[in-house]
């Protein structure tokens, strides 16, 4: 797959050196609003609506939003799913909300890859474990490169010029998402 990474300019480097084949600063450019259309769209920030993210999908492509992101505190967690439903039914792309369970099996599905070298780790920082708090801390601030959904390769999207569909993996649907999104 040919892959498109969304970051701050601070980013751009690291995501290259991620692995992606193209990057886009989300400071400079709007990447919904270009010409490109994409096959998967992976949405770690939910900082676009679902249909301004649906518009950069191909007839057949998919938008994946994983976890929350709205600090309300009440339905806050539930707004993005609940855009995911409403929209599905008027749109001819899948569109899907995942919240991960993380398990075992996926545990050793990453170390696998690990192992083959299929999966590059950033690490921004490190801490000692005296300074546990701290790291969490910096965790939480949109500063942390890998912090949860405010991570650096904010937005990852599979497809493009050499797009295409990617031959489905036996397994979880979690892998064949990173399948389609890996290549």
């Amino acid at each position: 797959a040919e892959v498109t990474g969304v970051c701050s300019t601070r980013n751009v480097d690291m995501v290259r050196a991620l692995g992606a084949d193209h990057v886009i600063d989300y400071t400079r450019e709007d990447f919904t609003a270009g010409t490109a259309r994409y096959d998967l769209v992976l949405d770690l920030v939910g900082n676009h609506g679902v249909f301004a993210l649906r518009d950069v999908l191909t007839p057949e492509g998919a938008l994946v939003r994983v976890g929350s992101f709205d600090d309300e505190p009440f339905l806050g967690p539930v707004w993005g799913m609940l855009a995911i439903v409403a929209a599905q039914p008027f749109v001819e792309q899948r569109l899907e909300s995942l919240l991960a369970e993380v398990t075992t099996a996926d545990l050793e599905f990453l170390a696998g890859l690990a192992d083959a070298g299929q999966l590059t780790v950033a690490i921004d920082r490190r801490y000692p474990l005296a300074d546990a708090a701290a790291a969490i801390t910096y965790l939480e601030t949109a500063r942390a490169r890998q912090g949860g959904d405010r991570g650096a390769l904010k937005r990852v999207a599979a497809g493009g010029a050499r797009g295409g569909r990617q031959p489905a993996r036996p397994g979880c649907r979690r892998r064949k998402l990173a399948h389609a999104a890996r290549g």
